[in-house]
């Protein structure tokens, strides 16, 4: 399961919790989409969206993309500080409260403070100036 945080990741013009006005960026898209299909060839891969954006104006602004869309999990996770000390152990609670059930979770972020691997969770934190890149797509696909 990939949890998605959209503002930094998929949306690098947004400086606040607030949809308006911006759309998720074509590129980074199609950075996700090459992710997801190399993962795809390793793993059953589901997204689960992971925002403080409202989940109505998160869904819309993925709604035009059949490929996450088509991937995506009827589940809204809420985010919260990503860097108290028990964040792996609560994100691990939240996906376990919402029936999600998988051996493997990659939390794409931006407001994480370091990259770690703990358990089944890779932390991976996305440059918010620059969003997915080409570099991290790499990266993940080889600690995944």
């Amino acid at each position: 399961t990939i949890l998605l945080d959209v503002d930094g990741v998929l949306n690098i013009r947004s400086r606040s919790y607030t949809t308006r006005g911006f759309e998720l960026e074509t590129h980074l898209i199609s950075r996700l989409n090459y992710l997801v299909k190399e993962l795809s060839n390793k793993y059953q891969v589901q997204i689960a969206l992971y925002s403080g954006w409202d989940y109505d104006s998160v869904i819309r602004k993925c709604a035009k993309y059949p490929a996450i869309v088509s991937r995506l999990l009827d589940t809204y996770l809420v985010k919260h500080n990503p860097n108290q000390s028990s964040f792996v152990d609560s994100i691990n609670l939240t996906l376990i409260r919402s029936n999600i059930h998988n051996t493997r979770v990659i939390l794409l972020d931006d407001e994480i403070l370091e990259t770690k691997r703990k358990d089944n969770t890779l932390l991976y934190k996305v440059d918010c100036t620059v969003g997915l890149s080409d570099t991290d797509v790499t990266s993940i696909i080889k600690s995944a």
